[in-house]
């Protein structure tokens, strides 16, 4: 796997579980409703993968523009197809980890009576 993808993945894996904790921390503590942080969670899943490309490739960019030693042949169009697979990885996981994160947000709000929704 190329380095450029498994930082892509790992930031992306880090970020998800940060706000994951942070919603269920919200949905335990502070009473909110389950719906909305499932919602908030999705939403971060649809997002954040584009996000983290827009933010690689001038990053990606720069250090292959300053280190001319790591450009081989088309060191560009490797770069771009790494940062695209890293994406679309980082989009697979997403689908992954928002049906474990929704349904454990689901189950922390089992026991409340409160909501007619989750």
């Amino acid at each position: 796997m190329e380095p450029i993808i498994a930082v892509q993945l790992l930031v992306f894996l880090g970020l998800t579980w940060l706000v994951y904790r942070l919603l269920a921390r919200r949905v335990r503590v502070a009473g909110m409703p389950c719906w909305q942080a499932c919602l908030i969670f999705a939403s971060w899943l649809a997002v954040a993968p584009y996000g983290l490309l827009k933010l690689f490739v001038p990053l990606a960019n720069r250090l292959f523009l300053i280190y001319p030693a790591l450009q081989s042949g088309a060191w560009d169009v490797g770069l771009a197809f790494a940062l695209w697979l890293g994406m679309a990885l980082a989009y697979a996981l997403g689908v992954i980890v928002g049906v474990w994160g929704v349904r454990n947000l689901i189950r922390m709000n089992a026991g409340r009576e409160h909501e007619g929704v989750c």
